[in-house]
């Protein structure tokens, strides 16, 4: 009789105290909220990008088919550059902002169908810069994340300016670009009680449609480029 009552004391304790134990346990694995305001810094790499070619000919003065001397085609070569973002979350799912760019590459330039019958080497033409500014917008998908939430996919799309220079600086190109791709962004730490919330990594692959700039003739091009970032958050 006693070892039944005590067992009936035993599961009535567990009953009241099993809903209080599942809270905690529940609030400790929910994620803390998103920062308001985030600040990243970021390093990028694009592919080669074709710009177009040119032919040298020579037209006769009596008419005919023009003979054709040689041909040259160009492509921007490996484009390595650094991102600065600020953002501002305007719900736990969406962040938007404004990053601004700089990136430096090579503009190589090849020769073929030569008259001569002559194959010369690809050489480097000259150094290419470029800046842009850009405004951005980030959905996370909520729904699927993994390690407690600090883990997280996401898709991207941006749009902006650039300005380009190049032999010397002395020559300046124009132009606009829009971006869109998809990453995944971890949280490294976590402080929901503090100002700095949260410091976190990210990687992503994107697509660049580019128009205009410096070309020779392929003034419309998409170019496919990535992104690691370090970022930090302030606020809830």
């Amino acid at each position: 009789m006693r070892r039944a009552r005590r067992a009936l004391v035993g599961l009535g304790l567990c009953a009241l105290t099993w809903p209080a134990a599942l809270a905690t346990a529940q609030s400790s694995a929910t994620p803390p909220p998103a920062a308001r305001i985030e600040v990243a810094a970021a390093m990028t790499v694009g592919a080669t990008s074709p710009l177009g070619g040119a032919t040298a000919a020579l037209t006769p003065n009596t008419g005919g088919p023009a003979f054709t001397l040689f041909t040259a085609d160009a492509d921007y070569r490996t484009p390595l550059g650094a991102e600065l973002r600020v953002s501002y979350r305007l719900a736990p799912w969406l962040l938007a902002g404004i990053l601004g760019s700089v990136s430096l590459g090579d503009i190589r330039v090849v020769i073929g169908a030569d008259a001569e019958g002559a194959r010369p080497p690809a050489f480097t033409g000259e150094r290419l810069g470029q800046a842009s500014v850009e405004a951005r917008i980030d959905r996370f998908a909520t729904r699927w994340t993994a390690w407690r939430g600090r883990l997280v996919p996401y898709g991207m799309v941006s749009g902006g300016v650039f300005r380009q220079w190049h032999d010397d600086r002395l020559l300046i190109d124009t132009g606009s670009l829009i971006q869109a791709g998809a990453g995944a962004r971890y949280d490294l730490a976590r402080r929901p009680r503090r100002r700095l919330a949260r410091l976190g990594a990210g990687a992503e692959v994107r697509l660049t449609r580019v128009i205009g700039g410096f070309h020779w003739g392929r003034e419309r091009r998409t170019v496919p480029s990535a992104r690691i970032e370090l970022f930090s958050g302030w606020g809830q």
